[in-house]
């Protein structure tokens, strides 16, 4: 039997009380740990000798026989592992009469063994005696999955061995939370300390970081455990180190850990690549079982099919599956990647490690900005609705690309030369216009992204390429502002730059208006209407945006100051426009043809508007009256006498259309107070205000 798991799974403690249990029944022939750091247990020299001499003490009855074959050939232990074991261990009970009881061998932590070659010479060996006739000896082999070990069990007959994975099947949280719990009573029960611990300690959250940290994986627990348990420290402050809640003083938490992720990762060829893709996988947890190798090979500029290869040597740290999605078993790794003194042994770690992911990350986005475009301009009839694999993939890889730089840009502490010479490349223009691009990726970068960035270039020395991305910036807002609906565009300017006059929802208002949704994908790249979430990035974007905005030299035809009059009034007759085409009959309900040509693409009929606390109206409410002589009534009546008014003050030099008709007979509209069209009016109304405020004339 094959059993197999991660690094520090628990593999060696399974065998251990396997073989001390086999022992006590009388059951097991010998056993051997390989350990990579004793010289006298990480080579296949002492691994024979040392079967053979357990053999010798076990099996009173072999011992002639085997002292006889060293006898006759002196030289036997420098022979191959397979002669050694056929002449030393073998032979000698083969030749025994009757049954012996004792048949069992145990072969822990074969990947320590340091010669690869010598792992397989041990496994060759193994299979060639228990393919033997008459063969009564069991085998219990026990390692992580390294890429040696799997190839040559992968070529052997599945039908002689047996294979046991420790992995989530076996619910491996449940053992370790048991474990966990029985060492803190112990602890509580008998460390010199225990009077100065808390009752409430440790809190079960405590307990579950540490279980969920381990990634089903005893040695993370184990290690937690010993450095807890301390006798020369207070437990609970040596946990919350454990838990990164303080600083380590004098011993590190998880120097054995340690010791182990830099064995496994130096010993693999290309370790700072291998280091750069595992801890930008575990960056994105969150998205790391859709990450498949394609992904990470594009994004870090790899050949094709060649991220399997490198990983090869790490199946005790990751997993590829059959969809070459990549899964690293341990979650503590990204620990002790980021943590300098941690993994101070590694060619690249902690921020430079970050920086270099900002600098892979910018390198993608401007190298690849252009494929995209090259990439969409696909001539053929069906190209709409035809998307290639190649595309796809930098697609998905745009998508990865500008998510990691969201949550992870502002945790560089400065913008360096080299992120600029990566990033030089890049138009923000053309990743805005990608059709076929997700739009919520041109969000993320605009709200999340581009903000953090620039407050990194004003504070870097980077002030030629500081000029260069606002100049970029600003032509790509040009670019999108000239594509938006004149009225559309004016209303979301008037509510941002005033959203404390507006009503709530207004700044969304765009959206539950059909005649504003058929622009809905040209309104939302510049997020004007995102009113999700005012604070961070978002609040930042806005920020930039009004600054843009009021920059003659940067919005030119779209400055705000001496486009404001207009703007207003532009705004104001897109609402009094939506009104107008609003039909409404003497029965107090919407002219179901209108709604069926205006809405029946954009959205449902329940979704047309908002009621008066901000919630989509059913069809129920949605032609509910308001009360006479409420403040919704005396708010319409007063806002279209403010529209009579309003009219004397419009600029000579703008020209009007037949909203203004519509505008006229506002008042003899009385079923127009239905819930969602209150807060429209509500719109109007501040618009009239603030129009009045800005009339250079009055």
């Amino acid at each position: 039997m094959w059993m197999y798991g991660g690094a520090g799974a628990g593999k060696s403690a399974i065998g251990q009380t396997f073989a001390e249990k086999c022992d006590n029944e009388g059951r097991l022939l010998a056993s051997f740990f390989f350990g990579r750091s004793d010289p006298t247990r990480n080579q296949a020299t002492f691994l024979i000798p040392t079967i053979a001499c357990q053999v010798y003490e076990r099996v009173p009855e072999a011992r002639n026989k085997i002292l006889t074959a060293i006898d006759n050939d002196p030289m036997i232990f420098n022979k191959t592992v397979l002669i050694q074991l056929e002449s030393l261990v073998i032979e000698p009970l083969m030749q025994l009469e009757g049954i012996v009881t004792r048949n069992v061998i145990i072969i822990d932590g074969l990947d320590e063994c340091l010669e690869t070659t010598s792992q397989t010479a041990i496994l060759r060996a193994l299979f060639d005696v228990v393919q033997r006739p008459n063969s009564r000896i069991c085998l219990l082999v026990a390692s992580r999955p390294e890429h040696d070990i799997v190839t040559t069990f992968s070529l052997q007959d599945s039908a002689i061995f047996a294979r046991l994975i420790l992995d989530d099947e076996y619910k491996p949280d449940e053992d370790i939370k048991l474990f966990l719990n029985d060492k803190i009573r112990v602890i509580k029960e008998t460390h010199p300390f225990r009077r100065l611990i808390p009752k409430e300690w440790p809190t079960k959250a405590a307990i579950w970081e540490i279980v969920k940290k381990s990634s089903g994986q005893f040695i993370y627990v184990s290690t937690s455990v010993k450095y807890i348990e301390s006798i020369r420290h207070r437990p609970e402050e040596r946990m919350a180190i454990v838990r990164n809640l303080r600083p380590a003083q004098g011993a590190m938490p998880f120097a054995e850990l340690d010791a182990l992720y830099t064995h496994i990762l130096t010993s693999a060829q290309g370790v700072s690549i291998i280091v750069e893709v595992l801890s930008f996988v575990l960056h994105l947890s969150q998205i790391s079982l859709l990450m498949t190798l394609a992904w990470l090979e594009e994004i870090h500029d790899l050949e094709p099919e060649s991220l399997q290869v490198i990983l090869c040597d790490l199946g005790s740290l990751v997993v590829i599956d059959e969809y070459d999605r990549i899964e690293v078993l341990h979650a503590s790794l990204l620990d002790f990647l980021i943590d300098p003194l941690r993994s101070k042994d590694l060619p690249i770690s902690g921020n430079a490690l970050m920086t270099k992911h900002i600098t892979t990350c910018f390198r993608f986005l401007s190298s690849k900005s252009i494929k995209l475009n090259d990439c969409f301009q696909d001539p053929s009839p069906f190209a709409e609705n035809k998307i290639s694999d190649g595309t796809r993939l930098i697609i998905d890889s745009t998508m990865i690309t500008v998510l990691f730089l969201e949550f992870y840009l502002d945790r560089i502490p400065v913008f360096t030369a080299d992120m600029a010479e990566a990033f030089d490349g890049f138009s923000l223009l053309k990743l805005c216009q990608q059709d076929k691009l997700d739009i919520s990726t041109k969000h993320n970068f605009l709200k999340w992204v581009n903000p953090v960035l620039l407050r990194l270039l004003r504070q870097s020395d980077q002030h030629q390429f500081l000029s260069r991305y606002l100049t970029m910036m600003d032509e790509c807002f040009l670019a999108l502002m000239d594509q938006y609906p004149p009225h559309a565009l004016a209303l979301q300017i008037s509510v941002m730059m005033h959203d404390d006059v507006f009503p709530d929802f207004a700044l969304d208002l765009s959206f539950q208006l059909p005649a504003f949704r058929e622009e809905d994908e040209k309104l939302g790249i510049l997020c004007l209407t995102d009113n999700s979430e005012d604070l961070g990035p978002t609040k930042a974007h806005r920020s930039i945006l009004c600054e843009f905005l009021v920059d003659p030299t940067r919005s030119r035809h779209h400055h705000f100051l001496s486009t404001e009059p207009k703007l207003y009034a532009m705004a104001l007759l897109g609402c009094l426009d939506y009104l107008s085409k609003v039909v409404i009959r003497q029965d107090c309900s919407i002219d179901e043809t209108w709604l069926d040509q205006h809405a029946s693409s954009v959205v449902s009929s329940e979704e047309i508007t908002l009621d008066n606390q901000g919630a989509h109206a059913t069809p129920e409410n949605y032609c509910a009256e308001i009360t006479p002589g409420s403040s919704e009534e005396y708010t319409i009546i007063d806002t279209a006498q403010d529209i009579q008014t309003w009219k004397q003050g419009w600029p000579d030099d703008f020209e009007t259309d037949e909203s203004l008709k519509f505008a006229c007979r506002f008042t003899d509209l009385v079923d127009l107070s239905k819930s969602g069209c209150f807060i429209l009016i509500s719109t109007i109304r501040s618009l009239i205000d603030i129009f009045f405020r800005v009339l250079p004339w009055r």
